[in-house]
């Protein structure tokens, strides 16, 4: 297993630093270093822009974002997605979200994968409701036309996102998702040609005895960055001990902490961690096809 990491940061440095360093708190550090970090990145994108750790519009001046979209699953349902792009050549991150919510849970993170030179797609499941005041279109409409929406049905919405993405950006697909649809989304990459690389914030075995997410991984040889919060760690080392890929990062952390992709959020006391880590692996599959 490569890269497993307890979010333990900067033991050796803390005690060697100087003393203006050894004033700092951890926090401010890891905030430091994820500023240099991005800077970093960003220089290595084809699009330059600006970091800005609150997910603000510097740097993208004349793209107005997001965009709303839709486009139909297998079975009809339209769905309803939000565009956040930088340019049409980047590559593209489909952020998927958890239980109850809807695209809105990617207000902030999708334009912080901006500033790392990435274009987004968040999508609305038919599989949820409401986050951060933005309504889950598709989950309504699943409802108005009497389409089942229990989270394997949601299966389609992702798929059609991803055929979609593939369609508009001319390639393989980055596929991130936050709880049941981080799940999904690692089914998905296991046997979906279009996905080069999966994010999945908190899997878990989320569907009775409908399906086992274990053995649905099993064999899955793609790059994984999977996170999850501190009582769903042996659920999820179960999930991937079948997965073979070489490039697989499991970031545990030392406590609980909010589930799914929430940790992003820059009110979660460890976002800057979990941001640092997460842009390393990105990193990692920069310019991989």
């Amino acid at each position: 297993m490569k890269g497993r990491s307890h979010l333990t940061l900067l033991p050796n440095f803390a005690a060697k630093s100087t003393n203006m360093v050894n004033r700092l708190s951890l926090r401010t550090l890891s905030f430091l270093i994820l500023i240099c970090s991005q800077v970093v990145f960003c220089q290595t994108a084809d699009t330059q822009v600006t970091p800005d750790l609150k997910g603000g519009q510097q740097g993208l001046a004349g793209i107005v974002y997001p965009q709303k979209v839709t486009f139909d699953a297998a079975d009809d349902l339209p769905i309803t997605a939000d565009i956040y792009q930088i340019d049409d050549t980047s590559a593209c991150i489909v952020l998927c979200h958890q239980a109850g919510y809807s695209r809105g849970e990617y207000v902030e993170s999708a334009k912080r994968f901006n500033k790392l030179g990435f274009n987004c797609v968040a999508i609305d499941q038919r599989s949820g409701y409401e986050v951060n005041g933005v309504y889950n279109e598709t989950a309504k409409t699943a409802i108005e036309l009497g389409k089942k929406t229990s989270y394997l049905e949601a299966e389609h919405d992702i798929v059609a996102a991803i055929n979609y993405s593939f369609s508009r950006y001319k390639q393989r697909i980055i596929l991130l998702g936050s709880s049941y649809s981080a799940s999904l989304a690692l089914k998905i990459a296991n046997d979906n040609a279009l996905v080069k690389a999966v994010i999945a914030f908190s899997p878990g075995e989320h569907f009775g005895t409908k399906l086992n997410l274990a053995d649905a991984v099993r064999g899955l040889n793609k790059p994984v960055f999977v996170t999850s919060s501190g009582t769903e760690i042996p659920v999820v080392e179960n999930i991937m001990s079948g997965v073979i890929s070489s490039n697989k990062v499991l970031v545990f952390p030392k406590g609980n902490v909010s589930k799914g992709s929430k940790v992003l959020w820059k009110e979660d006391r460890d976002d800057q961690e979990y941001w640092l880590k997460m842009i390393g692996f990105l990193g990692s599959i920069r310019g991989t096809k």
